[in-house]
């Protein structure tokens, strides 16, 4: 069985209002990003990471890439 690794973080590669790490363990971590209605994360993947997105206030587009 294969040990959970460290998650990568590069988050600072954009610019967003606030950052905050709620949780963490090798292979987990719960981040919560709050975001301007001009600021938006750059398209990228993940190899191995999913996302689960909560939108607290206001709206949020996202776009599947083809």
């Amino acid at each position: 069985m294969n040990k959970p690794q460290p998650v990568k973080d590069a988050s600072h590669l954009y610019e967003v209002e606030r950052r905050a790490e709620h949780a963490t363990r090798p292979g987990f971590r719960i981040m919560e990003l709050q975001l301007s209605a001009t600021q938006k994360v750059p398209w990228h993947t993940h190899s191995k990471v999913s996302d689960t997105f909560y939108i607290l206030e206001g709206q949020m587009r996202s776009r599947k890439r083809k």
